[in-house]
């Protein structure tokens, strides 16, 4: 069988002195449970700016693409507007028969070329 120790009655101390030597032995341990807490919320305050921070970047690099996009756009009307202004302008008819007469040599028919199928009246 092992002999159990038993423990020596601590002397009597007067209480204030107790404590004092207490809080001396649990000081390095409030001071580092402090440092942890700290550098704890330390962290976490930095990845929420570090998040807040991304998040306005990502805002940011949306809005520039959404005016990119608007000045694309623009650019893009006034093309069309040209655009409807040239496809106006080579289907006038007076545009299709110069290029006819002058560049297909078409001229406008006589009258014996032009046969009337089926009207009513005229002749």
């Amino acid at each position: 069988m092992i002999p159990v120790r038993k423990t020596l009655p601590l002397p009597s101390l007067p209480a204030q002195e107790r404590n004092r030597k207490t809080a001396k032995k649990n000081r390095p341990r409030r001071v580092l449970n402090l440092v942890k807490r700290a550098v704890l919320l330390l962290g976490v305050v930095g990845l929420l700016a570090g998040a807040v921070v991304h998040r306005h970047a990502q805002i940011a690099v949306g809005e520039h693409r959404v005016a990119r996009l608007v000045a694309e756009i623009s650019e893009l009307e006034i093309q069309k507007a040209r655009l409807q202004v040239v496809a106006l302008e080579l289907s006038s008819l007076p545009r299709i028969e110069r290029v006819a007469r002058q560049e297909l040599g078409m001229t406008n028919p006589k009258e014996p070329q032009i046969l009337r199928v089926g009207v009513q009246g005229g002749n």
